[in-house]
């Protein structure tokens, strides 16, 4: 569940992940976005863990994370097709289709975490999605917020092994605790697409 919630003038998302997924535990909220990444290749956000989800482990498939922002990526000529492979509503044309497209360099996830027992700068890939801890552990002020400045663009060449850019199609957080089932919970706020 994501709630849009208020704190000493601060506008921010309460993201609380319990029970199954079919109780919306795992579900990501997602967030359309037309971003030129040539020029705003960064992403500044704030973040911070209120509750990690118990025995999670995001690198050996126990992925739960108390924080996780993605970007997607897809070329602009198959954007309904990787809309509609995101909302899970692909008819029997698409299913043909969708694997040429995934074979396809650059299409894919950057996921961001923050991780309790997984090292900050730790990366690694789970099919199309390349994943990076930016931040680990347990914070000694759960009230503190951290500030993230990743150049997406960068971070988008390197892992995808492309020189030319896709412009990200959609930004989302996700806060779940599906796999472990157990609880978790962190706090969003104030994503800006930055030129430096």
């Amino acid at each position: 569940m994501y709630l849009l919630t208020k704190e000493t003038g601060t506008f921010f998302v309460r993201a609380r992940a319990t029970g199954p997924r079919s109780a919306g535990n795992g579900i990501e909220a997602d967030r359309p976005v037309k971003w030129n990444i040539e020029e705003y290749p960064i992403l500044r956000w704030q973040w911070r863990p209120r509750v990690f989800p118990q025995g999670a482990n995001e690198y050996t498939g126990k992925d739960d994370s108390a924080l996780g922002v993605y970007i997607g990526f897809c070329p602009p000529e198959d954007l309904a097709l990787c809309e509609r492979s995101l909302k899970g509503q692909l008819g029997l044309g698409d299913r043909i289709a969708l694997p040429k497209l995934l074979l396809t360099k650059g299409v894919g996830s950057l996921k961001y975490i923050w991780s309790e027992p997984l090292a900050k700068g730790f990366e690694f890939d789970k099919g199309r999605k390349a994943v990076k801890v930016l931040e680990s552990g347990v914070p000694a002020n759960r009230d503190q917020w951290v500030e993230e400045r990743i150049d997406i663009a960068s971070d988008y060449r390197r892992r995808f092994g492309v020189q030319k850019l896709l412009n990200p199609i959609g930004l989302s957080i996700l806060t779940d605790a599906d796999d472990t089932q157990s609880l978790a919970e962190g706090d969003y706020a104030d994503f800006k697409l930055c030129r430096e």
